[in-house]
């Protein structure tokens, strides 16, 4: 197998609040936001992975982060072949133009200010490709690509629905010729109608430009139907990671089950296998739970979870898994289980009914 075109290993990247009051008095220092921390996957040439979870747990910063668009606080980014935190000027000028991102919010993210043909040309002016005739040339040609007509070129953003300004906003990343490019909720801001239009679009752009997709998304849906594999995100940590169609079938990770019980069903039949819905609230990424992240909320928790962080098991069909349930042999069996499931085991084994 050939060498992934992005390779991302322990990529951490917090954000370090000013002291509080508090904090001054007693002479500590704030506590930083663990947006992403420690993050390690694999994107290979030509497919599309996704990146999902809930909001907050560090999606968008992850792709932002890979593209150098926030700087990582630690962890290892390489882009075919190369390391990213490593590159000179020029090389990171090399990188920007082979790698680029569309943003999930088509109405905050094109400058109103500009037309549609100079924000698709942007970045061939900032790079000096070409002259001002053949960027505008250009231009005609990816709007036309992306559903749009080249007599647009001149209208300005305020003209367009939102579905044509994230064409546009496709446009303007395929303008550099890219190797890879971060699709931010690319559809969660758009009609229901429009998104199958832009991620059938989404799907022909990469059959004909040859691209690599990261896709971030918490819509488990359209991850099914556009990704090759899918990463799993809690907390700032990735949880499981693999296949789509395996993943969708068999999840290993207790959040990822609770993620797939939570979509909709057009079938009224009951499920194969029943799953606890989470309780609780996600916990503060500026102090989240010692050892795995998700037993606070996890239905399967034990006291096995709370007192060391799972690494990734191998479970199979090209899977990783961050649980311990994973592993037979391991001491979280021998353990007692903690918050409800402790309660609703009690109950039981005193042969009353568990609370529902």
């Amino acid at each position: 197998m050939s060498d992934p075109l992005l390779s991302v290993e322990g990529l951490k990247k917090y954000y370090a609040d000013d002291p509080s009051l508090v904090d001054r008095l007693l002479g500590q220092e704030s506590e930083s936001v663990k947006a992403v921390d420690g993050v390690s996957f694999d994107v290979r040439e030509g497919e599309t992975l996704g990146l999902v979870g809930e909001s907050g747990c560090g999606k968008s910063t992850t792709g932002e982060t890979v593209l150098r668009l926030r700087e990582p606080t630690a962890g290892e980014i390489t882009f075919d072949g190369t390391d990213v935190r490593g590159m000179t000027d020029a090389e990171l000028n090399q990188f920007r133009r082979r790698a680029q991102i569309v943003f999930q919010d088509p109405f905050s993210s094109l400058d109103p200010r500009m037309t549609t043909g100079d924000i698709v040309t942007e970045g061939l002016r900032i790079h000096d490709i070409a002259d001002k005739g053949q960027r505008r040339e250009t231009a005609r040609d990816l709007l036309e690509r992306v559903g749009l007509s080249a007599d647009q070129i001149d209208r300005y953003p305020h003209e367009f629905s939102g579905g044509q300004r994230q064409r546009i906003g496709i446009a303007r990343a395929l303008a550099l010729d890219p190797d890879f490019v971060v699709l931010d909720e690319p559809v969660s801001a758009l009609d229901v109608s429009v998104q199958a239009q832009i991620l059938n679009l989404l799907e022909d752009l990469q059959d004909d430009f040859g691209l690599t997709f990261l896709f971030i998304a918490h819509n488990l849906g359209v991850v099914r139907h556009v990704c090759d594999r899918v990463a799993v995100m809690y907390l700032g940590e990735i949880v499981e990671i693999g296949p789509v169609e395996e993943i969708f079938d068999d999840p290993a990770h207790p959040y990822t089950k609770a993620l797939l019980s939570s979509v909709p069903r057009a079938s009224t039949e009951a499920r194969d296998e029943e799953f606890e819905t989470l309780h609780g609230d996600v916990p503060s990424p500026r102090n989240p739970p010692a050892g795995c992240r998700f037993h606070t909320r996890c239905p399967e928790a034990r006291a096995a979870c709370r007192e060391s962080a799972p690494p990734g098991y191998d479970v199979g069909d090209g899977r990783t898994a961050a649980c311990f349930r994973t592993d037979d042999d391991h001491a979280y069996w021998d353990s007692e289980p903690i918050g409800e499931n402790a309660a609703s085991e009690e109950a039981t084994d005193a042969g009353e009914p568990a609370d529902d």
